[in-house]
C-alpha cells in the first residue's frame, strides 16, 4: 500500500512543480551564548519547496487562531519538513510558519499544509 502513496507523493510533487512555484523557507537556529560579547549566535539555513499559496476562506478566519492575513501554503512532501517558526517568502514579504500539518497516509508524506502569517 505504501508504494501507492509513494507514487501519489511523486504525482503531487510533479503537479506542484508544474503549476506551483518555488518557495524559499528559512530556518534559524540559536547557537551558544558568548559571554565575551553578551550575545547568542544564530545561524540561518534555507530550503526550497514547490508549492501553491492561497488565502483562507472567510468562514475559516476566526480572528484568533487564523487571521485574515494568514495564507495556506501547500508544499511538496518529498523535501524538507517545514517547522513552526520557519519563515517563507510570500508576495515579497516574509511570513512566519504558525502551524503545519503533514498529509501523510500510511506514513508517506504526500504534501504539507502550512499556515503562514504575513
Amino acid at each position: 500500500m505504501s508504494e501507492f502513496y509513494t507514487d501519489l507523493a511523486d504525482t503531487a510533487g510533479e503537479l506542484l512543480a508544474e503549476f506551483g512555484r518555488p518557495l524559499t523557507f528559512t530556518r534559524s537556529a540559536r547557537g551558544a551564548f558568548d559571554p565575551a560579547t553578551g550575545t547568542v549566535a544564530s545561524t540561518a539555513s534555507t530550503y526550497t519547496l514547490n508549492g501553491v499559496v492561497t488565502k483562507f476562506k472567510n468562514s475559516e478566519i476566526d480572528g484568533e487562531r487564523i487571521l485574515s492575513k494568514d495564507r495556506r501554503v501547500l508544499v511538496d512532501g518529498r523535501g524538507q519538513e517545514p517547522a513552526v517558526g520557519d519563515t517563507v517568502q510570500i508576495e515579497g514579504k516574509s511570513a512566519r510558519v504558525q502551524d503545519y500539518m503533514p498529509l501523510s497516509p500510511a506514513g508517506v508524506a504526500v504534501m504539507y499544509a502550512v499556515q503562514a502569517r504575513l
